[in-house]
This record gives C-alpha cells, structure tokens and sequence, in this order.
C-alpha cells in the first residue's frame, strides 16, 4: 500500500507498507499472545508442567518478535528542507539522508540468484551509488522506482528546467 505526500502539486515522498506482511505479523503477535493464554486457562499453573510452560514462553518470544518484525515494516521516502529522507526496514536496515544537490537519479539492477531474480535499486549521488533496496518481486521494485523517478523530476528536474 502506497500513500503519496503531495505539496503544490509535486510528488514530495511517499510512505510504502507490505501490506500482506503486515496482517501476517499482526496475526502473528495475535497468536503470540493467545497460546499461552489459552494453555494457562486450560490447565492452570501447576508446577509439573514446567516444561510445557518453557515450551509457551519461547513460543510467545518466537512469534512475538517475528510478529513484530513482518507487522511495523515500511518505507518512508520524503524531502524536507532540500533534503532527501530515505528510510526502509523491510529488508534490511536503511537510512541515508542526502542533500539534493547530491542526488544524481536511482539506479536499477537485476541479478540472478538462486534461480530467480533480484532487483535492487541504488540511489545515484555525485561520488557514488547507495543500495537503498532489494526485493524479487518485478512489480514492487518498478512501483518504487516509478514513485522515486516521479519525485525526481518533480523536484531536480524543475530546478534544472528539465521539468
């Protein structure tokens, strides 16, 4: 799910949610939460079943952290202050904040590994690219690259009267 920040009629950033992640991890801290729950309203607290209780403990911090992990994913892309804010946490852990006058442009790539596809996308800078994100799925990496060139040109274009 993608929303769009627009000011002046200029695509200025976008927030992007895997939105099938994000139930599956929101069904997950569900499930996290009620085993347990159900386990001790079944059978109450007897110290016997202290191995039972172990198995429940882990269960719970086992699916609460993937839970948590797959439900608060996102991307956040934005310029404030001539500045443009690059965030994401659903692969890896990216945060890059770079000038506009540095941004030069993304750049695509794709390569095979382990018989499928992987797209990445780069943001081009005056000295270098940065991996900003890599994903298999063609249709996810073309959405995102289309919302990044939109920004692009609606921002360094226009001051380059390239718009």
């Amino acid at each position: 799910m993608v929303f769009k920040i627009i000011q002046e009629n200029k695509l200025v950033g976008f927030s992007f949610y895997p939105l099938l992640e994000n139930i599956l991890g929101v069904f997950f801290l569900f499930v996290a939460f009620f085993v347990p729950i159900i386990f001790f309203k079944y059978n109450g607290f007897k110290l016997a079943q202290w191995d039972e209780w172990l198995f429940c403990f882990v269960f719970f911090l086992f699916f609460g952290f993937l839970g948590y992990s797959l439900g608060y994913q996102n991307m956040r892309v934005e310029i404030k202050d001539k500045v443009l804010h690059l965030r994401q946490d659903m692969r890896d852990d990216v945060k890059i904040e770079l000038n506009l006058d540095d941004w030069q442009g993304i750049k695509r790539e794709t390569k095979e590994e382990k018989l499928e596809n992987m797209y990445y996308i780069f943001i081009k800078t005056k000295s270098d690219s940065k991996m900003f994100y890599q994903t298999r799925s063609v249709k996810e990496a073309k959405n995102i690259c289309d919302l990044l060139d939109k920004i692009y040109k609606d921002t360094i274009g226009e001051e380059n009267g390239t718009k």
